[in-house]
């Protein structure tokens, strides 16, 4: 009797130990199963991104030596510059928005010359507007050349002048005669416009006829080179009113001794 009764506890024990087993093992699987269904849903919720490309900087202009963002080269073809639109290029460059720093450079004797322009006053797109529109208006001539980014031929170079020499000046009036005399009435307004001008100039007045022939030899040393183009303009305009007037630019002064 004692062993059936022996014989039953063992086998009640075994079964409950098996019990707790499979419950344990349960718990385990179903532990490992929420790691690994949070390890899943963590791996699927990360998502690696690119960094976003950064914008490049505008292109810059290289400053080698005489390096310049803009120029404008006024040539001759052996009758002097297009005149009337250096005129106009200089009011464009006085009238514009912005002031703009320029030393024109000349470098022949018809008038020659550069306009060497960094345009370091201007932003990129201000710099770009700015020569589109120097362009539009420029273009009207064949004798004018425009450079971008590239070196100024002449605008390194201080105010070129033809070789020193004594009778060399930056304009030259020849008041002449044809067998009564010269033009005396525009000669006395011409006298009067060079001893009353906003600034002084220094002239020389060289008689040469016995007709009262008298030339006006003036260097213009007084003046910055935009004033002297000012200057000879003005005095084109009071002398063409005359038929006994030659007018010479950058020439020598021929009757003076």
């Amino acid at each position: 009797m004692k062993t059936l009764i022996h014989f039953h506890l063992i086998i009640i024990t075994s079964v409950l130990l098996s019990a707790d087993s499979c419950n344990d093992n349960k718990n385990t699987v179903a532990s490992s199963t929420t790691t690994t269904q949070s390890s899943t849903t963590t791996t699927n919720t990360t998502v690696t991104q690119e960094p976003l490309p950064v914008n490049p900087d505008p292109v810059t202009v290289t400053k080698d030596e005489g390096g310049v963002r803009f120029s404008a080269s006024f040539i001759s073809i052996g009758e002097g510059i297009d005149g009337e639109l250096h005129k106009q290029f200089v009011q464009f460059l006085d009238s514009y928005p912005k002031k703009i720093a320029c030393s024109p450079a000349s470098w022949g004797r018809e008038g020659e010359k550069d306009y060497c322009l960094a345009l370091n006053e201007l932003s990129a797109t201000e710099q770009t507007e700015f020569v589109k529109k120097a362009k539009e208006l420029l273009s009207k001539s064949d004798r004018v050349i425009m450079k971008e980014n590239s070196k100024c031929d002449h605008g390194t170079w201080p105010q070129i002048q033809p070789p020193q020499q004594e009778d060399n000046y930056r304009l030259v009036i020849g008041f002449f005669s044809i067998g009564e005399g010269i033009d005396t009435k525009v000669h006395e307004v011409y006298k009067n416009f060079l001893t009353t001008y906003k600034k002084p100039i220094a002239f020389e007045p060289t008689k040469w006829g016995r007709e009262g022939e008298i030339d006006y030899c003036l260097k213009l040393n007084e003046l910055t080179p935009v004033e002297q183009e000012e200057f000879v303009k003005k005095s084109k305009d009071l002398l063409i009113k005359s038929k006994l007037v030659h007018v010479n630019e950058n020439a020598k002064c021929v009757h003076k001794h």
